[in-house]
């Protein structure tokens, strides 16, 4: 898989908690497939904004065979620091 493409994102919350997310810019339903491979646990919209959690309830209710996923970032979470 190219990882040109990939994105760090870190975040952090009160109790110093960190979570590094790496993300890969899905392009066609191909990368969609290979990245759901090595699973994700969110899809992000950079167009909308919007930030689905990826679960059975998600995939039953979007239809990404026919999505526009040019645009599209899988993130998952990859380790928790504390």
């Amino acid at each position: 898989m190219d990882y040109r493409g990939c994105f760090v994102f870190k975040t952090f919350s009160e109790d110093k908690i960190m979570s590094v997310l790496y993300g890969l810019v899905l392009k066609s339903l191909k990368i969609f497939q290979e990245a759901k491979e090595i699973g994700f646990d969110y899809l992000v919209n950079p167009e909308t904004k919007e930030l689905h959690r990826v679960d059975g309830s998600f995939l039953g209710s979007h239809n990404l065979a026919l999505a526009y996923l040019e645009n599209f970032i899988g993130i998952t979470n990859l380790t928790t620091v504390r």
